[in-house]
């Protein structure tokens, strides 16, 4: 990938951080937990993602298949 997303991580960070900042009430006390969690929806996110990515290109590709006149009669997308 040769995109810079800079700006985009900026702002997903900005509203992790208020969305962290506005619902941890006890912040100080879980201050040494919030590493694990936060690695944890970062993992999410990235999982969420890819599945948006991937289901995105195989409505493409299933697009660019059917173009030249392909039907496909057994599966909803083509291999």
């Amino acid at each position: 990938m040769n995109q810079d997303y800079s700006d985009i991580i900026q702002q997903v960070s900005q509203l992790l951080f208020q969305a962290i900042k506005d619902r941890e009430l006890n912040l100080a006390v879980n201050l040494s937990q919030l590493d694990g969690e936060l690695g944890k929806h970062l993992r999410e996110i990235g999982l969420r993602v890819m599945s948006m990515l991937l289901k995105n290109l195989a409505q493409q590709v299933t697009q660019e298949v059917k173009k030249p006149g392909v039907v496909v009669h057994r599966y909803s997308r083509a291999k």
